[in-house]
């Protein structure tokens, strides 16, 4: 290979790898919403690598993403994520257990939907709803 050709492909390399990642930013905000919209934060089993397969996007971009644009951690974001379905299942829902809503918004279990709920409100989801419903 001519050192010409193998210099401009070094170049190309250094200049894709060194993209600020607000060039990406974009494209990652996009495949998020699709994958949150499509339902994918229910599966409780999801990780970091598996959502990084899933959208072919890299765990390192995925993680400075989540650190850079929305100062937080996967696990963080993703529990954001989960807490507001469970808000929003809780008022129309009024007949679907804590069961029904922890499994339905990707928690682990019913013991975990408690925990996100008294850690961002205080108040165990039917207390939340009560008070949500009668204000």
């Amino acid at each position: 290979m001519p050192s010409e050709l193998v210099e401009e492909e070094e170049e190309a390399e250094d200049t894709a790898s060194s993209q600020p990642l607000e060039n990406s930013s974009d494209k990652i905000t996009k495949a998020l919403d699709d994958w949150v919209a499509n339902g994918g934060f229910r599966d409780s089993a999801v990780t970091l690598p598996m959502l990084s397969k899933k959208l072919k996007i890299s765990r390192s971009q995925l993680t400075a993403y989540f650190e850079q644009q929305l100062n937080s951690s996967f696990r963080t974001w993703l529990s954001g994520i989960r807490y507001k379905e469970a808000q929003r299942m809780l008022l129309e829902n009024s007949d679907y257990s804590n069961d029904t809503i922890s499994a339905e918004c990707g928690f682990s279990s019913r013991t975990h939907l408690y925990r996100v709920f008294k850690l961002n409100t205080g108040l165990t989801p039917l207390q939340w709803r009560e008070k949500v419903s009668h204000s």
